[in-house]
């Protein structure tokens, strides 16, 4: 029998030292840090305070001689009616209402338009509610301490708008 040698390859040697594996080992360390920085950073930049409407630039405060309960007058019916608190506006047809205080506050919330807008006197009232795109003004007029006119109905001067508190 022949005498059997192996084959024998070259083989190259590696450069590679101690101080290239230190190396190494630093770099994936900063990157490792650095990937836990970014997200750090980005979730602390995320959790930022909200930015709300201040409260007081959308309340509603009507003189108290226009707060109550008003019907049309000479309605049985009470299709026509407007229920104005110390901090509230209504509107309402045969006696359910709709009232601008929650959807201010909801408006507000969204991030959406919200505003109020109000001139008082002792004889006259107007208020402008803002909500989304739509602007809605209503303007009373005192006509006694039970009575009051809408002094810009839709109707104009087709309709004698007063109004009785209940």
């Amino acid at each position: 029998m022949k005498n059997f040698t192996p084959l024998r390859f070259p083989v190259k040697t590696s450069s590679f030292n101690g101080l290239d594996l230190c190396k190494a080992n630093f770099i994936q360390i900063f990157m490792k840090k650095s990937i836990y920085l970014v997200l750090v950073t980005i979730f602390l930049l995320s959790c930022s305070k909200k930015d709300e409407t201040p409260e007081s630039s959308i309340k509603i405060s009507p003189p108290t001689w226009v707060q109550g309960e008003w019907y049309l007058e000479g309605e049985a019916t009470k299709s026509s009616a407007f229920k104005i608190t110390s901090d509230d506006f209504c509107i309402g047809a045969f006696n359910s209402y709709s009232c601008n205080k929650e959807a201010l506050a909801t408006y507000s919330k969204g991030k959406m338009a919200a505003n109020v807008k109000e001139v008082k006197s002792d004889t006259d009232y107007s208020i402008e509610i803002t909500l989304a795109s739509q602007v809605t003004t209503y303007n009373f007029r005192k006509v006694s301490a039970t009575k009051i006119k809408w002094t810009n109905h839709p109707l104009g001067d087709l309709v004698d708008a007063v109004y009785v508190k209940k």
